[in-house]
């Protein structure tokens, strides 16, 4: 009998076995892939963000007519910018920063950036910017502009006319 053949055979069954295991190994090492994004890809997870809060049933119900009944809207009005934080986070993907304003025909301001700060956050490499406009009573402003509780920014746009407002949503990778 020839046990030189199937040494052979064995030998080689090892072998494979072997290259087989140490393959399935570097494969588990290697490390996961991640989903990238182009800066068009993230204008439109920007504006799908904006449409969905601009969709949602607001908070609370208590607005006066004139003003759009959208979760966003509800925010801008209130100055909840906490909760569009929050509701943003959730929407985009963890890889985005990003800065809000708000403006009108004649004003631009700085709102809040993804950390809830109220600074602008410097932008790293490709900007985006999503667009959602807000229809809101031109009434409003002067109205709650010396109110406490009600946001910063009614001082700045009161006296104003508009009543379309643009929230601009400027967004980029880190």
């Amino acid at each position: 009998m020839n046990n030189k053949g199937q040494m052979l055979i064995i030998e080689l069954i090892f072998f494979a076995s072997t290259i087989i295991l140490a393959l399935i190994f570097i494969y588990q090492l290697s490390p996961t892939s991640v989903t990238s994004y182009t800066t068009s890809d993230l204008k439109v997870i920007g504006d799908n963000a904006l449409y969905a809060l601009y969709n949602d049933n607001p908070p609370e119900e208590n607005f006066t007519s004139g003003h759009s009944m959208g979760k966003l809207a509800s925010y801008v009005l209130t100055g909840r910018y906490t909760n569009l934080v929050t509701d943003l986070n959730n929407l985009l993907p963890s890889t985005v920063i990003y800065n809000i304003y708000l403006s009108n025909t004649s004003k631009t301001i700085f709102w809040c950036n993804s950390n809830m700060g109220i600074a602008p956050l410097q932008s790293v490499g490709s900007v985006s910017r999503s667009h959602c406009i807000i229809a809101l009573d031109p009434d409003h402003w002067s109205r709650t502009s010396n109110l406490t509780g009600y946001p910063v920014y009614n001082t700045y746009f009161s006296g104003c006319t508009e009543s379309a407002y643009d929230l601009i949503l400027e967004m980029w990778y880190i």
